[in-house]
């Protein structure tokens, strides 16, 4: 059992045990969005005794990302290794949804509908454990206007998709065979489209690769394809930390010389290991999550240094793509509000939450201004009494 203990001016300890007032849930319409919808739901107030009279039911949206990471110290000698942690609001606000003015029926449950927009900047959720985090909650919480805690609160958990981004489907390369340190005539063409430019972990990728070898005598041996994943994390102190990797590789037979192929080609994004699904694509302050769909010809070159024909990875071709965040996967179920004949529901309330760190940050540098001008302007009075 949670008791909350306060103290007043006084200094006596006020004991507020929640069970004695009754208990509160905040629902959603789903527990996964898109950045810029909009977010339904209830709170559900359910009033068994106490006083309710004075206080204040406020709904909230927090929204934060953190990262950590270990790296070694070459100049340190005692004690190479340090932390680098990284910590954030992306957004943080609440409204007042409701003043009790008066006292409460007891054995009384009371809804209250809510609509909200989600700004549509906020980055995609992310989790991978002990290294990268940005996750968002909707709370609900009951607070009395003597005491400065909370003693009625519930949140929910909700996952974040960032906005769809529309990159590049198609692309044109050409590729040249070299002999030794001398550009041979002729060149390879080929071009390569996909079927969009966002999906989901396991999904696959339907490529089309047109290959024009008719202009070159060295056959296009084959084509590689592999998805490479950058993941970027950013410290409180500037530090950046860069993992990069390459996922499953797939080989495609290419073209013989002088000769043309038209190939349609799935790719499965997938892991390196196949029971961990891939994180999704994330532009967080401190967290970035990018990938690229790389498409590799492998051409036949001559090396007068080795005296045989080898095989040369040539000029490559990138895709950018968003890697979705999966929907979310929980025991949890949707909670559903526990309605009965004697709910007393009020009208839905459409609130807006705003980054309420972004305008503290804003009201601090209005006040800093303010205090530089009159500064300014004492100089420039000292100046002129100086030369007078």
């Amino acid at each position: 059992m949670r008791i909350n203990q306060i103290y007043n001016q006084n200094g006596e300890i006020y004991k507020i045990q929640p069970k004695n007032f009754g208990n509160i849930l905040i629902t959603t319409d789903k527990f996964t969005y898109f950045a810029g919808e909009i977010i339904s739901g209830n709170i559900c107030l359910n009033v068994i005794g106490g006083e309710f009279l004075g206080c204040i039911l406020y709904l909230g949206f927090t929204g934060k990302e953190k990262c950590q990471w270990e790296e070694t110290d070459t100049e340190i000698e005692t004690n190479p290794k340090r932390v680098c942690t990284g910590k954030s609001y992306i957004l943080q606000d609440k409204v007042e949804l409701h003043t009790f003015e008066s006292p409460l029926q007891p054995y009384c449950q009371y809804v209250f509908p809510f609509q909200f927009y989600l700004t549509s900047h906020l980055p995609s959720s992310y989790y991978e454990k002990d290294k990268a985090q940005i996750s968002y909650k909707v709370k609900a919480f009951v607070q009395s206007k003597k005491f400065p805690l909370p003693f009625l609160k519930h949140s929910q958990q909700l996952m974040i998709r960032e906005q769809l981004q529309n990159y590049n489907y198609s692309l044109i390369k050409q590729v040249t065979s070299s002999f030794c340190c001398f550009q041979r005539k002729g060149a390879c063409y080929f071009s390569c489209t996909i079927d969009k430019s966002y999906y989901l972990p396991g999904e696959e990728v339907n490529l089309t690769i047109d290959i024009d070898n008719s202009d070159l005598n060295q056959p296009l041996n084959y084509l590689e394809i592999y998805l490479n994943h950058q993941l970027t994390l950013i410290d409180n102190q500037q530090n950046y930390h860069f993992e990069i990797e390459n996922k499953p590789e797939q080989r495609i037979a290419g073209v013989e010389a002088r000769g043309k192929k038209k190939l349609k080609i799935q790719y499965c994004l997938r892991n390196n290991d196949p029971l961990i699904k891939l994180q999704p694509s994330t532009k967080g302050k401190l967290i970035q999550s990018e990938y690229q769909l790389v498409i590799q010809p492998h051409i036949q070159s001559y090396s007068c240094t080795k005296e045989w024909w080898e095989l040369k990875a040539m000029q490559i071709m990138s895709f950018k793509i968003e890697i979705l965040q999966s929907v979310f996967e929980n025991n949890l179920q949707l909670l559903k509000e526990p309605f009965n004949e004697n709910s007393q529901v009020f009208q839905i309330q459409k609130v807006c939450l705003t980054d309420r760190n972004k305008q503290e940050k804003q009201q601090m540098m209005v006040k800093y201004i303010k205090q530089k001008i009159p500064l300014r302007s004492q100089i420039q009075l000292m100046q002129q009494t100086m030369k007078e």
